[in-house]
């Protein structure tokens, strides 16, 4: 019990350490995280989309601004050219009151004419003009159309104001809105420019948060190294002192069998699989560093000369059928129904064997509880 005290030390020991790397590790996280840090980031973000919503919106208005500006500017310019018309038409009537009233005078009606050269304004003759009933067809008609004709141009003028009014007014909403929107690109730049650079320091935290992660788990790694090289060469000096008890005291040297019977390629066998003692098991492996329990004995066996197949099956086939009591050292110990685990038998009811993961190829007995059979390769 003495020889494998070391071993389970230094085990609990590496677990001890790995689990007080493996919470700093855990820790490092939690002590890099800010969270004023990420509400604030959350925060800009938000800001960042209302102010996306509020600049589509002042576009829209925009747009719509243009289009009324645009079907304003085209009635003012219909109005003026209404305007335009009905001034024209004014001067064509007037030319024709005159070529009226010249006629009358040089025909001798001077004194019809009178009241209409004393009165100020068109209505007033008009409020005079007792004497129409004496003027022909066509100077009253003329005179009729002096008067719609003023008429139609204030109307026309009148809707042109209106409608450069009305331009100006949707001028000055376009304005207020290209300014809103100004005034918005310009925050939205600024807390952009915010954002980032709150996320370039997030982003160094994290980077010096993983850098100080592998950091912590290199050393975890490098301190369960040298503790699982410190219980392997434990058990290979264990195991080495329990095939030296079981020889009279004295270890066997690498590359030779202990005194227990074998021969032959059986003897090269068994004397390898001992020089591999205390070597890490590693699943798939056939030496010469590491081996799994059909590595091993393939491994071995090569030694002695026969090649067998790195499986426990196909080595349940590879050799004669060895009966219970009469195994021999060098002879493959199989257990398990399904024929799991293989072993080299040493003799003295004692097996050399790649046990499983986290141990080491080492001595132990052979017939245990499942054991199904031995196999003798020749």
């Amino acid at each position: 019990m003495r020889v494998f005290r070391r071993p389970v030390t230094c085990i609990i020991a590496l677990a001890a350490a790995s689990t007080l790397l493996g919470g700093l590790v855990a820790t490092v996280p939690q002590a890099w995280a800010d969270p004023n840090l990420r509400d604030q980031i959350t925060a800009a973000e938000q800001q960042l989309d209302d102010l996306n919503q509020r600049v589509d919106v002042a576009v829209e208005r925009y747009d719509e601004a243009q289009a009324a500006t645009a079907a304003a500017e085209v009635e003012a310019a219909a109005a003026l050219t209404r305007a335009t018309a009905a001034e024209e038409q004014l001067a064509g009537v007037q030319h024709q009151l005159g070529v009226i009233m010249a006629t009358a005078y040089r025909n001798g009606g001077s004194g019809e004419i009178a009241p209409l050269m004393l009165a100020d304004n068109v209505t007033d003759y008009l409020a005079r003009a007792s004497y129409v009933d004496q003027l022909a067809r066509g100077r009253a008609e003329a005179l009729a159309a002096v008067t719609v004709a003023r008429h139609r141009l204030v109307d026309e003028r009148a809707a042109a104001d209106a409608a450069v009014n009305r331009q100006r007014t949707v001028t000055a909403d376009l304005a207020r809105a290209r300014d809103a929107i100004e005034a918005d690109l310009g925050r939205q730049h600024g807390m952009l420019a915010d954002l980032q650079t709150k996320q370039a320091e997030v982003e160094r935290v994290a980077l010096a948060r993983a850098a100080a992660a592998r950091r912590a788990a290199d050393d975890a790694a490098a301190a369960r190294a040298d503790a699982q090289a410190q219980v392997a060469a434990t058990a290979r000096q264990a195991t080495a002192d329990r095939a030296g008890r079981m020889t009279g005291g004295q270890q066997a040297p690498a590359g030779t069998a202990p005194a227990v019977g074998a021969s032959g390629g059986a003897g090269g066998a068994v004397a390898t699989a001992y020089a591999e003692l205390g070597k890490p098991y590693a699943y798939g492996a056939g030496g010469p560093g590491a081996f799994d329990c059909s590595g091993l004995t393939s491994f071995a066996w090569r030694a002695g000369g026969v090649g067998l197949s790195h499986f426990t099956g196909a080595q349940w086939g590879q050799g004669a059928h060895v009966a219970r009591g009469a195994e021999q050292p060098g002879d493959l110990v199989f257990f398990g129904r399904d024929l799991h685990h293989v072993g080299i038998y040493i003799g003295g009811g004692q097996m050399i064997h790649a046990p499983h993961s986290g141990d080491v190829v080492r001595i132990a007995p052979a017939f245990t509880g499942d054991y199904v059979g031995a196999v003798r390769p020749g």
